[in-house]
C-alpha cells in the first residue's frame, strides 16, 4: 500500500468520524425539540484488494411508521375524550352536585314540596309565598344554567373557527414541505429536517381531527 492511498484512506476515515459528529451534535442540540427523530449515520467499509477504507454513507432517522400510524390515530381519540371531559365536568359544575344546595334537583325538589303543600293549604299566605320563593330560586338556576350552556356554545364555535384556520395554515405548510422532498436535488440533511417537519405537522393535525 502506498504512501498516498494511506493517506486517502486515513483521510475518508476522518471525514467518516467527523460526520459522526456532526449527526451526534445535532441528535444532542434536539434532544428536546418536539418531533424530531434521532438520526444515525451508516458507516460503509469499502475493500479492494488488500486496501479496505471506510466512507459515510446515508444519514437515516430512526422512525417507525407502524408506531407513528398509531400514534396518529390515538391522539385524536385522546384529545376528544379530554375535551368531553372538560365540557361535562363543567356541566356537572352547572348542574350542581345531587342534593347539594343551589343543585337543580335541589330546586326541582324544593319547587315540588311547596306546590303540594299549596295544594293541601290553597289559603296559607305563607304557603303561597314559599311557592313564589322556590319558583323564583328554579328560575335563577335554570337561567345560570342557560348562560352556561350558552358560555359552552359560544366558546366551542370560536375553537372550532380557529382549529380551521390552524389546520389551514398547517395544510399549507403541508404542502409546501411535500413540494421540497419532491426535489431529489435535496441533500440528506435537509431532507430529514424537512421530513421531521412533516411529521410534526401531522401530529399536531391529528390533534384537531381524524387523520
Amino acid at each position: 500500500m502506498g504512501l498516498t492511498v494511506a493517506i486517502g484512506n486515513a483521510l475518508s476515515g476522518l471525514k467518516a468520524s467527523q460526520t459522526a459528529l456532526e449527526v451526534i451534535s445535532r441528535n444532542i442540540s434536539n434532544a428536546g425539540t418536539p418531533g424530531y427523530h434521532k438520526q444515525t449515520l451508516n458507516v460503509v467499509e469499502v475493500g479492494r484488494g488488500d486496501n479496505s477504507y471506510v466512507r459515510a454513507g446515508n444519514v437515516e432517522r430512526a422512525f417507525d411508521s407502524i408506531l407513528q400510524n398509531y400514534y396518529t390515530k390515538q391522539v385524536p381519540e385522546t384529545a376528544y375524550s379530554a375535551t368531553r371531559a372538560t365540557f361535562l365536568d363543567r356541566m356537572q359544575t352547572a348542574l350542581g352536585k345531587p342534593g347539594s344546595p343551589g343543585s337543580l334537583d335541589t330546586m326541582l325538589g324544593n319547587m315540588q314540596k311547596s306546590l303540594d303543600a299549596l295544594a293541601t293549604s290553597p289559603d296559607n299566605y305563607a304557603t303561597r309565598a314559599d311557592v313564589v320563593t322556590n319558583a323564583t330560586n328554579m328560575a335563577g338556576t335554570l337561567n345560570k344554567l342557560s348562560l352556561e350552556v350558552q358560555s359552552m356554545r359560544r366558546e366551542t364555535e370560536t375553537r372550532m373557527a380557529s382549529s380551521v384556520d390552524q389546520l389551514n395554515s398547517m395544510l399549507t405548510s403541508l404542502r409546501d414541505v411535500n413540494l421540497v422532498l419532491a426535489d431529489y436535488g435535496v441533500d440528506q440533511n435537509t431532507r430529514n429536517s424537512l421530513l421531521d417537519q412533516r411529521d410534526r405537522l401531522v401530529s399536531g393535525m391529528s390533534e384537531m381531527m381524524d387523520l
